[in-house]
């Protein structure tokens, strides 16, 4: 039996993934959407809502073709998508309606770090800030979720509802670094033992010096590189990376 190209792997996966799932999802809503990522990257996106709930997950399928290219059974990669859907499922709608205010969103509104060059479809959509090959861009955390840290662009139309500027989207996400992206410094010997559950004491001096390259990460995986006021944790970073 010949490969099916990605079209038609899309149009069948759409047809029968409902019933790799379980009865709430009999009457959802299934459908496909191309998503502009970073870096203006195009993805096909299949979203799976149920008719109870006022979200739903994008599903990317451009890894599920390609473990199909490479033999995998459409049967269990069917069930690979319905299980993703499934552990990203969640029981409370999403309260959106403090997304229709600017007062009631601003404490909530965090900046993100792109490249301006290879996001210029996504940027004409979006309020930025430049800065020099970079681009500030806003999104609005959503706290209701259990564990997880989704969020929502601000775009335009957004913006525009709001009735505010690009100026105090930016005020408003550097005000809210602090308390919503607190930064930690640490070298990648800690990173990569920590990821093997060693004790960062277990890291023999030799090993820290060997190992010069340093992180500065989001307690949210957010980068936050954006602002003045991150100059003193710039300052910091220039510290480790001269021990």
């Amino acid at each position: 039996m010949s490969k099916m190209m990605f079209e038609e792997f899309t149009k069948e996966v759409t047809g029968k993934i409902k019933e790799f799932l379980p009865e709430r999802f009999s009457d959802a809503e299934v459908s496909i959407k191309v998503v502009t990522k970073n870096n203006d990257t195009k993805l096909t996106g299949l979203t799976i809502k149920a008719l109870d709930s006022n979200i739903a997950p994008t599903i990317c399928l451009e890894k599920f073709y390609e473990d199909y290219e490479h033999g995998e059974d459409f049967g269990r990669i069917l069930r690979k998508i319905a299980e993703t859907r499934i552990a990203t499922d969640v029981e409370k709608n999403l309260d959106v309606e403090y997304l229709m205010s600017f007062e009631t969103s601003k404490s909530r509104i965090v900046p993100r770090l792109i490249s301006r060059d290879m996001n210029t479809e996504l940027l004409a959509g979006r309020p930025h800030k430049v800065i020099e090959d970079l681009a500030v861009t806003y999104r609005v955390l959503v706290n209701n979720i259990e564990d997880a840290t989704a969020s929502v662009a601000v775009t335009n139309d957004i913006m525009e509802r709001w009735g505010v500027s690009v100026d105090e989207l930016n005020e408003a996400a550097i005000a809210n670094i602090p308390v919503l992206q607190r930064s930690t410094f640490q070298s990648m010997s800690e990173v990569l033992f920590e990821s093997m559950g060693v004790s960062s004491y277990a890291i023999s001096m030799e090993m820290r010096k060997e190992l010069k390259r340093h992180l500065m990460s989001s307690c949210l995986q957010l980068i936050c590189m954006c602002s003045v006021q991150y100059i003193r944790h710039m300052e910091q970073l220039r510290f480790w990376i001269r021990k």
